[in-house]
C-alpha cells in the first residue's frame, strides 16, 4: 500500500516537533520542510525512524526532558563514542540507533 502525500506530510510534523523535543532543531530530513506539500518517499522513511528513535529514547532514558537532551548530546559508548545526535542526520546511521535503542529494556523495567 502507498503512502500518501498526507500520511507523509503528518510523520514529517511529528519528527520536526521530535527533533525539537530533544534539542536537535537543525536536522532536516533529505531537505524537507514540515511545510512541504509533497513529501518525498525518502523523507517519509527518514521521518518515521526519528519518531521511532525519540520514542525509543524516552522509553529508554524517561521524559524529563533536560535528561534526555543530556543523553542525546552526550558521548556514548552505544554510538561508537560519539553523541546520539550525531546519528540523526544519516538515514543508516539512524537505522543502527534505532535497532540499539529498541533492543534494550524500557526504564524502569
Amino acid at each position: 500500500m502507498a503512502t500518501s502525500r498526507e500520511d507523509k506530510h503528518l510523520a514529517i510534523k511529528a519528527a520536526y516537533r521530535a527533533l525539537r523535543s530533544i534539542g536537535l532543531d537543525h536536522i532536516r530530513l533529505d531537505g524537507a520542510r514540515a511545510s512541504d506539500v509533497s513529501p518525498t518517499q525518502e523523507s517519509f522513511e527518514h521521518a518515521v525512524l526519528i519518531v521511532r528513535a525519540v520514542a525509543a529514547i524516552h522509553a529508554r532514558v524517561g521524559r524529563d526532558v533536560e535528561q534526555v537532551r543530556h543523553w542525546v548530546h552526550t558521548e556514548n559508548r552505544l554510538v561508537g563514542g560519539g553523541t546520539p545526535a550525531a546519528e540523526f542526520s544519516e538515514h543508516q546511521k539512524l537505522e543502527g540507533l534505532v535497532a540499539l535503542l529498541e533492543g534494550f529494556p524500557e526504564s524502569g523495567s
